[in-house]
């Protein structure tokens, strides 16, 4: 019997003691999901899925019933409504465990941890040994591991690991604060391209073109293990993922969240700066400044919407997106090597230039701490006194001896 055959059989005896059982079957959505496309063998539509599920446990059919007899679209016997949030207002009166599975399967589509290939008919597959990895909890439930030595792997094989658990695609994550460190998902737009525009983000921001991940306090939940994880694993995570704001306030609050010995960490924002912010866009530009390891920029203004504020008030500053507040405080951010503007020609003409020069060498002050080459100025100071005196000794010593012997 093939391997194929062999898990299609053990999934069947997962199901078995549950398929008639009038107690909700203990399977999470995403397991729910890869049991029927791994027991079909074939890609499957969401809606195939569904009625999968359905049929396969009395405890989801008897649901299906119950929201029939209730009259509700809601119910399990009209598809079309899965995931289909826009009419909140019907979900009044409905029963709670009647639209339960309908929540539970569309939210698994979304997640971006789950290991699903949409191919371009718009059905979903898995792969045998991806499934596997997502029911190992029910395959092997008397499975126990020994505690792993990770620390003794070697230092590059454990980098490599951090990048595969930390690193999300190109496009970034998401990051307003109304979302991720309040404990919800995080928006993922999976579908951005890499030269993606700011017309191109906006499309990807549709509810058929995101994937979520999970909230960033589960996301970075693994480096509460141990301080030598958490002191090994946080760089990556801030480092390889470009973090992508839409406007200045969310920035503002992202950035109060983070840690600053973790701020230093932060490689790529993706920002965006709408004309009609409400905070201190100055000073939250100069929290860019701060950011030592921050390398590429991208900045989205529009710049033609500022000018059309001047057909309303007709003030000199609308008169020129360069006039736009900060923009002076924007333009001292310095050592990037990839700045992006878009949809700002002049602004752009205007900064970029010297935001790719290096930072300027810091120096110290008095304790010889600076980081030039050959000490900082109070360090220089302090030799010229110390060589000033070494040579005014012998001088001193010589010329009371000649006192004495002319004495």
């Amino acid at each position: 019997m093939s391997s194929t055959l062999i898990l299609k059989q053990r999934i069947e005896d997962i199901i078995a003691p549950w398929a008639q059982s009038e107690a909700r079957p203990p399977f999470t959505g995403e397991q729910l999901v890869v049991m029927a496309l791994l027991s079909e063998g074939v890609a499957m539509s969401e809606k195939e899925i569904f009625k999968r599920v359905v049929e396969r446990f009395r405890y989801f059919q008897q649901q299906a019933i119950e929201a029939l007899y209730e009259g509700t679209r809601h119910g399990f016997l009209f598809y079309d409504d899965l995931g289909d949030d826009d009419d909140d207002d019907d979900d009044a009166g409905v029963p709670e465990r009647s639209i339960d599975i309908k929540g539970i399967l569309s939210e698994v589509y979304r997640l971006y941890d789950v290991p699903l290939t949409r191919l371009a008919n718009k059905t979903l597959k898995i792969s045998a040994a991806s499934g596997e990895r997502v029911l190992r909890p029910l395959l092997e439930p008397e499975a126990e591991e020994e505690p792993f030595a990770f620390f003794k792997l070697p230092a590059e094989l454990r980098n490599t690991i951090y990048e595969l658990v930390f690193q999300y695609p190109k496009s970034g994550l998401h990051c307003e604060l109304r979302i991720g460190y309040n404990h919800a998902p995080v928006v993922l737009p999976a579908r951005c391209r890499d030269d993606a525009t700011s017309d191109d983000w906006a499309k990807a921001l549709s509810r058929s073109a995101t994937l979520r991940t999970l909230p960033f306090t589960q996301i970075l939940a693994p480096v509460l293990v141990s301080r030598q994880f958490r002191k090994e694993a946080l760089p990556y995570f801030y480092n390889i993922n470009t973090f992508r704001v839409d406007n200045l306030s969310s920035l503002g609050r992202l950035l109060a969240k983070i840690p600053t010995e973790h701020q230093k960490h932060i490689h790529s924002i993706s920002l965006g700066y709408n004309i009609y912010e409400s905070v201190d866009v100055p000073s939250v530009f100069r929290q860019l400044l701060a950011l030592e390891g921050l390398r590429k920029l991208t900045v989205r203004i529009d710049e033609e919407a500022w000018k059309r504020l001047g057909v309303r008030y007709p003030q000199k500053k609308y008169q020129s997106a360069t006039n736009m507040p900060g923009l002076s405080t924007l333009g001292r951010v310095r050592g990037l090597e990839e700045v992006v503007f878009e949809g700002c020609p002049s602004i752009e003409s205007m900064l970029k230039e010297n935001m790719l020069k290096p930072k300027p060498v810091k120096r110290g002050h008095g304790d010889g701490g600076g980081i030039a080459v050959g000490g900082g100025v109070g360090e220089s100071r302090k030799k010229r006194k110390v060589a000033a005196l070494a040579d005014e000794k012998p001088t001193r010593k010589s010329g009371r001896a000649k006192k004495a012997k002319t004495g």
